[in-house]
């Protein structure tokens, strides 16, 4: 179906994300039916196998021009894309559902945290990070870990933001320290994503490697881009992310930006009360009382 054929029949432009997995939209099927995020609301759009494999040229969320059309009342999805431009410009989270993360309210205090960071750089790499497909489908969903901290649903994001604010609010840093500290927060447990399977085992990739430097090896991409505009910052997202400890070779210590994440990611998972039974726990010292 093309637009000169569309005599007689409902169209509509509208702006939207796909949301489907790449996996599910297969190379040489006929049609596709996707999921398709229109206004932060969720609606299924028939696709020909053609514009499905131009939606799905990339692993990011896309915002596209859609013109689309009404079907039959007895097609599974009501409207048919008929073109499809991509908006290179324009963000896919303001059309995301924010639902999509269990956790009430999170998507977008996490993204208003985002939009805090004043180096444009870093701001650039951390939203091309959240736009990957990949990302969407696991780091606002995921549990953060199997049995121990924020093991539930969204957990993964709640403890992220959590570290993330926590470094924001630190003195003694300039903008681009701060900046800096904020992205490695939201993005220094990124590796999860990659890390575990459905069932909370590991990969055998995190099983060799630790879900830090799956982290980075997943992101080589984005780390590389940032690297051209702002190398210092790429130097140190590759640290943040990859959790050096301890002395260098030569005798000298990461960046003490290092030893605040570590801090911060600690104590989000001590004042994380929904697994109280583990033996590893921290010691956390109650607060005084003076009848005590």
């Amino acid at each position: 179906m093309t637009p000169n054929s569309l005599a007689g029949l409902l169209v509509r432009r509208t702006f939207g994300v796909v949301l489907d997995p790449s996996e599910a939209l297969l190379p040489g099927a006929v049609e596709s039916v996707v999921d398709v995020a229109i206004n932060r609301g969720t609606h299924k759009l028939t696709v020909p196998g053609a514009q499905a494999q131009q939606v799905l040229a990339t692993g990011a969320l896309a915002v596209f021009d859609l013109l689309t059309c009404e079907l039959p009342s007895d097609q599974k999805a009501l409207r048919m894309v008929v073109e499809a431009r991509v908006c290179p410009k324009l963000d896919p989270y303001d059309h995301l559902p924010r639902e999509h993360c269990p956790i009430d309210g999170l998507m977008q205090v996490t993204l208003d945290l985002v939009d805090v960071i004043s180096t444009n750089p870093i701001w650039r790499f951390v939203r091309d990070v959240l736009a990957r497909r990949d990302v969407y489908w696991g780091f606002w969903q995921m549990r953060a870990s199997a049995r121990h901290h924020h093991d539930y649903a969204g957990g993964l994001a709640l403890h992220s933001l959590q570290v993330a604010r926590d470094l924001a609010a630190q003195g003694g840093l300039d903008d681009s320290e701060r900046d800096l500290l904020i992205a490695g927060g939201l993005l220094h447990d990124i590796g999860k994503v990659w890390s575990y399977q459905p069932n909370m085992f590991l990969t055998a990739e995190a099983r060799a490697l630790g879900h830090e430097q799956v982290g980075l090896v997943r992101l080589s991409s984005e780390l590389a881009n940032l690297e051209v505009e702002y190398p210092n910052g790429a130097y140190a997202m590759r640290l943040l992310l990859g959790g050096a400890r301890g002395y260098r070779p030569d005798g000298t210590r990461p960046s003490s930006l290092l030893a605040r994440l570590k801090a911060c990611d600690q104590y989000s998972c001590e004042r994380d009360f929904g697994n109280t039974t583990r033996k590893d726990r921290s010691w956390i010292p109650k607060p005084w009382n003076p009848v005590d």
